[in-house]
This record gives structure tokens, sequence and C-alpha cells, in this order.
């Protein structure tokens, strides 16, 4: 629900009203916490603080998008705007269930590592992804910020995507050193010392992580060139052949081979991005040249 006013702001390159609209979940998160384990210091408690900030921040984010400009309910419409634009609910459907496969693949897969390995191995993996995998938040948002300037760039947009990738590569780069020379403190300092066991899963997440950083401006650049369906198969088919391999590697390396199926699913999906896009600028070149040529 709250998809539109953050595509509505991002459009009026209003990042710093829509940040300010987001800030709003991780505060009434922390707030809710807090009266959770104090009042209701049970699942329940804290998943109704969770749901409470979702509403909440939906909320802001609408204010903030009316308040820049007025929106109109009434322009929209089931019937009329897949009328006017005919790839409306293709690009709906291939951007949502992206959207939901970044969500639900990685949860997916900590419960398979815990079926497969137990409890403990679940946990493990889970401080593991959230410490190795944070890049991929900052990926995540790269890839909606470039968006809205992938769009209104269009001739422009493979060079932007080309110099956010290098710039996203310098810095995976020095995130997966700090991982390496670093990373044992912070997972005794913030988990304990019995997890000194997933560092290296957590070094090999933390390449996932820097190859997602990499290809976050690959993914929106297909988006925006209209390929979101595509964007989403390339995205999809190595996910689901990550989650089929999990037992397999788990067999041959425990908590690391599950951490190498995650890297192996993030190298598919971004070199599938790279191949994407350079058939996509072929077309482009086998195009463009005889219009060109009428034109003069």
């Amino acid at each position: 629900m709250r998809s539109t006013p953050t595509g509505l702001l991002r459009l009026r390159f209003q990042f710093g009203r829509a940040t300010a609209a987001e800030a709003v979940q991780p505060i009434v998160r922390a707030i809710g916490a807090i009266v959770a384990a104090v009042y209701m210091p049970t699942v329940l408690g804290f998943i109704i603080a969770w749901a409470v900030a979702e509403v909440a921040v939906a909320i802001a984010l609408w204010v903030a998008a009316a308040w820049h400009e007025r929106v109109d309910f009434s322009q929209i419409s089931l019937r009329r705007i897949p009328r006017d634009y005919p790839d409306a609910w293709r690009f709906v459907w291939s951007t949502n269930m992206s959207g939901s496969l970044n969500v639900g693949g990685k949860q997916v897969m900590i419960l398979l590592v815990g079926a497969i390995g137990g409890e403990a191995f679940a946990g493990g993996f889970r401080v593991a992804s959230q410490l190795g995998q944070a890049l991929v938040q900052l990926a995540q948002t790269v890839s909606k910020a470039i968006y809205p300037e992938l769009v209104h760039a269009q001739e422009a947009a493979h060079d932007i995507a080309r110099r956010m990738a290098n710039i996203a590569l310098v810095g995976g780069v020095l995130a997966v050193l700090f991982a390496l020379f670093f990373g044992r403190w912070g997972l005794v300092a913030i988990a304990g010392p019995e997890f000194r066991v997933v560092y290296w899963a957590m070094v090999i997440l933390a390449i996932a992580g820097a190859i997602e950083l990499v290809g976050a401006s690959l993914e929106s650049l297909l988006v925006s060139a209209g390929k979101a369906g595509t964007a989403f198969l390339v995205r999809a088919v190595p996910t689901l052949l990550a989650l089929a391999l999990l037992e397999v590697a788990m067999d041959w390396n425990g908590l690391k081979g599950a951490a190498f199926t995650v890297l192996g699913s993030s190298a598919l999906a971004v070199i599938g991005f790279w191949v994407a896009i350079i058939s996509l600028q072929q077309i482009h070149i086998t195009v463009d040249p005889p219009a060109k040529r009428e034109t003069s």
C-alpha cells in the first residue's frame, strides 16, 4: 500500500521527504518493541508492534506525497489505466513478484536451513546473513533511488548505471575486506563467542552482498527499459535453483555450503542482468541507425 506514494515522491525527486516518512517505521518499531517487552513480551506482542509500524509508515508516506501535490484518486481506475498503458498489468505483476521474491526468498532460505540442519543451523545462518548481507539492504536502497534517474535520463541511462556499478564495486570490495578483518570480532560482540563458527559463512554471504550491490543498478536499468518481466525471470531462476540445491550443499559443507548457494544465486542473477542489458543494447544498435538515416 505504500509503493504508490513512494513512487510519486521519487518521481518528483523528493528523496528527503520520502526518507523522513520512511523513518517513521524504525521509530515506531523501536517504541513498539519497548512496549511489547514491558507489557506483552511474547512473539505476538512483537508482531503487533511490527504491524503497527508498517501501517504508520504507509500513512506517513501518503501524507508526504499529498503534501507535495494533491493526489487525485479519481484517476485511479483498474480499467482506464490498463487501457491507456497496455503494459501496465505486466509491469505491476513483474515488479510485485520481484519484491515478493526478494523478501520471501531470504526467509524461505533460513527456514529450509533450519528444517535441514536444525535450530542451531537456522540461528547461525540467520546471524551470518544479518551481518554478511547488510549490503543487500544497501543494494535495494540504491536500486530504488537510481530508478527514477534512469527513467528521466533514458539517453544516458546506460552510462549512469555503469558508473553506479563501478562505485558499488569499490564499496563492495571494502565491505568484504571489513568482514574478513573484523567479522570475527563483530560476531562475538553482537551474538556471542559461540557464533565464531559462522565466520566463514558470514564472509561468503558478504561477497554475495557485494555482488548484489553491483547488480542493483543493472536490475533497475532493465526495469526502467520496460523489461521488468525479464528482470524477474533472471532473479527467479537462480533463487529457485539455490533452494533446490540447498540440501546437497549443506550435506557437503554445512553452513558454508548454504552460504555458497546464496553466493551462486547472486552471481548468476547479476550475470543474467548483464547479459540481458547487452542484448538490449544490441537491439537498440540494430534498430536505431535506420531511424536516424530517415531523419537525416
